[in-house]
């Protein structure tokens, strides 16, 4: 599921996150697109890809989601640590006046998911209040909820280039067969491997997986 390019000039260090809820003034994701495409290749002999103006919350609610084995959602996110239950992905403007192009974690719950693995590839995905013993209220909870088996996400703001650079990593190992874990492991040594010191952890160290881990079964998306 597809990258979000709102025109303009790309900032240096572009994250994946918001401030305000104003799409104008949201910086675009480039590396997001080549994300997308790179993910459903490796993974999926007929992937679906909804990037650019085709990624509207209504085209991804339209589709069947119980079908697929794995989401990636490469795109701009935010938490809320008052209303957890408003914490959203952003997609595009959608032309159904019925979505707001914010899909929240409330909506997320009621989804009817079977995936094996969804990647928020997004700002703070993983962020959000703990609520008792319910533990953290957040986006991921919500794909738990609508019946992700697995799911990575951000603890912190996502540079876009080195979030590219991360996923591919990721979705190579996982397609030579590497349990999620190790393979998500994999990618963030391989990164550290090439640039060094040169690269903090605050560029590659916020992704997690929660889940049941183990190795991607056979499919086709």
């Amino acid at each position: 599921m597809g990258d979000i390019p709102y025109g303009g000039e790309v900032a240096e260090t572009a994250t994946r996150g918001i401030e305000e809820l104003q799409w104008k003034k949201l910086q675009p994701l480039p590396a997001s697109r080549e994300e997308v495409v790179t993910a459903g290749h490796l993974l999926g002999k007929q992937p679906v890809l909804l990037m650019g103006p085709k990624a509207t919350e209504a085209a991804f609610k339209g589709q069947s989601l119980e079908r697929y084995r794995v989401l990636h959602l490469a795109l701009h996110g935010f938490a809320d640590l008052t209303n957890p239950d408003r914490a959203s992905l952003v997609f595009n403007l959608d032309p159904d006046p019925r979505q707001d192009g914010l899909l929240q974690a409330r909506e997320i719950a009621g989804l009817n998911l079977k995936a094996e693995l969804v990647t928020l590839s997004a700002c703070n995905t993983a962020v959000g209040p703990v609520q008792a013993q319910e533990g953290i209220d957040n986006l991921v909870k919500a794909f738990l909820i609508a019946g992700a088996r697995n799911v990575i996400a951000s603890l912190w703001p996502a540079e876009d280039k080195f979030t590219l650079a991360l996923m591919k990593q990721f979705y190579a190992h996982l397609a030579k067969g590497k349990d999620k874990a190790e393979a998500l492991q994999l990618a963030k040594q391989a990164l550290l491997a090439e640039f060094g010191n040169d690269l903090p952890p605050l560029y590659w160290a916020g992704f997690k997986l929660i889940g049941h881990g183990g190795t991607l079964a056979p499919g086709n998306k």
